[in-house]
């Protein structure tokens, strides 16, 4: 993955988390199964569950950053640096 444009510590965090979440995608593809009632809806929705698990459990073991999930939200701050990812339109 080139990232030239970015801090290190913002490279980094994203050098950790692209992979978690292409992992993430992949095995709910894998497992994705219209004869069990899958469809898009399901597929969304897990994808996105799963992926914000699994952020927070990458995002912990990165010294310097930390995640929190207020009013359903997910946030990732550290290296005075906050990405926010909205649940819902306000």
């Amino acid at each position: 993955m080139d990232l030239p444009q970015l801090p290190d510590p913002l490279r980094a965090l994203l050098e950790v988390l692209t992979p978690a979440i292409r992992h993430v995608y992949g095995t709910n593809a894998e497992r994705y199964d219209e004869l069990s009632g899958d469809d898009a809806i399901v597929f969304g929705i897990a994808v996105y569950r799963n992926s914000w698990f699994r952020v927070e459990q990458e995002v912990r073991e990165l010294e310097g950053w930390r995640t929190t999930r207020p009013d359903g939200s997910l946030l990732i701050r550290g290296m005075a640096t906050a990405s926010h990812v909205p649940l819902r339109q306000r």
